[in-house]
Order: structure tokens, then C-alpha cells, then sequence
């Protein structure tokens, strides 16, 4: 049902949208929160002066595409009226950076979407670094490390073009976000995991080594 209600178009030419993103097939459940995830791949923007090294927060980049998102309420069976319970009424939306839905699920902060509504986001990007084996860490071993970007939306607003562009549906059973990277030239934030104490901290610390 998610599948058939959602679509995600990259925005790559002013007169008409890209081809729909590929959906991938099945869906993720994770029963402590309660929600059913579904992943969308869309292509990275190229440009003529991409080598696939660039900061992702330039105009010169193979980093995400501006998006469109479409979803259709009517479809997941959602009465837009509805003004109770809203966790239960939207979906939220998650811009990930890797192919691996559960890291973005973890690690991204997702923008709600209720009914009827059309949102425009502008996105900044973040470096996350992970233990790739976090048991080791308690030894004292930090060698292995995972680094992904992660995407934020900085700024959600209404989206000026609802109603006016045709490829921008307004109504009370649809809802819309279009996304788009901002250029940022300020330092970027990085966030590490870290361990202040381990095993080996600790037998140092009561004279054992």
C-alpha cells in the first residue's frame, strides 16, 4: 500500500520532471515504535564538472537531485479530516545519503507530512562517523570506523508553487514535499561516536596494567 501511495520524481529540468525514483521492493517494520518503512532510490545529480569527490554542499556535485515527494492519502486509506492522532495520520519523510534504510531510519530526522499539505525543504548535510564494530570500543580498539553524510531539513516552508505548476498537485487527499540541497560553504559538523571509558581505561585506572 505504501508503494502504491508514494512517489519520488527528481527535479532535473525546468520543464519536466525526471522518471520516477525506483521503489525497493518490500518494506522494513520495527515493532518497537510502531512503523512500517519504505525505501525510494533516486540517481545522483551530475554535472560536467562531477569527478565524485565534490562537497556535496556545492553547485558542482554528485549529491542529491532537488526531489519531489507525492503522497497519496486516499490510497493509504487515511481520512484527511481527521484532526486526532496525527502520529497515526502522517507519514514522515527521511532524505538519506547511503543505500542502507535502517542506518537512515536511525540516524536521519524525518519531517511529518500530514494530509493536504505542500511543503518545501532546503537540506544541509552533516558527517556521521560510527564504530563499525562497537564491542570493540570496550577494549579500547577504535580503529574501524563507518563515514556516511547525513542529511537535515533545515527549513520546512509552504511551497510557493501549489496549485500554480501542474507537477505540484493541491488537494486535500494528497500531500507534497519538494527538497533541495542548499550551497554552504561553512565548516562542516561532524558527530563521532566516542567512549570515554573502557576495559582497558579501566584496568589502568586500578593499577592492573
Amino acid at each position: 500500500m505504501f508503494h502504491a501511495a508514494v512517489q519520488v520524481r527528481p527535479l532535473l529540468d525546468q520543464s519536466q520532471p525526471g522518471p520516477l525514483c525506483d521503489h525497493v521492493q518490500g518494506s522494513l517494520y520495527y515493532e518497537a515504535f510502531n512503523i512500517q518503512a519504505i525505501a525510494v532510490h533516486c540517481p545522483a545529480r551530475r554535472t560536467s564538472k562531477s569527478d565524485g569527490n565534490q562537497d556535496p554542499r556545492t553547485l558542482d556535485h554528485d549529491g542529491p537531485p532537488d526531489l519531489l515527494v507525492i503522497v497519496n492519502y486516499t490510497t493509504l486509506l487515511i481520512d484527511p479530516n481527521t484532526i486526532i492522532d496525527m502520529r497515526r495520520s502522517s507519514i514522515e519523510i527521511r532524505i538519506g545519503m547511503i543505500n542502507d534504510t535502517e542506518q537512515v531510519l536511525h540516524r536521519t530526522v524525518p519531517v511529518s507530512i500530514p494530509p493536504g499539505v505542500n511543503l518545501l525543504a532546503n537540506l544541509n548535510f552533516e558527517i556521521r562517523q560510527l564504530f563499525k564494530k562497537p564491542s570493540l570500543s570496550a577494549f579500547g580498539l577504535f580503529d574501524s570506523i563507518s563515514t556516511f553524510s547525513i542529511a537535515r531539513m533545515v527549513h520546512v516552508f509552504n511551497d510557493p508553487q501549489a496549485g500554480i505548476s501542474s507537477h505540484i498537485p493541491h488537494s486535500p487527499g494528497i500531500s507534497t514535499l519538494r527538497a533541495y540541497a542548499m550551497v554552504d560553504p561553512s565548516e562542516w559538523v561532524i558527530v563521532q561516536d566516542n567512549r570515554d571509558k573502557s576495559v582497558v581505561r579501566g584496568l589502568a585506572d586500578i593499577g592492573g596494567l
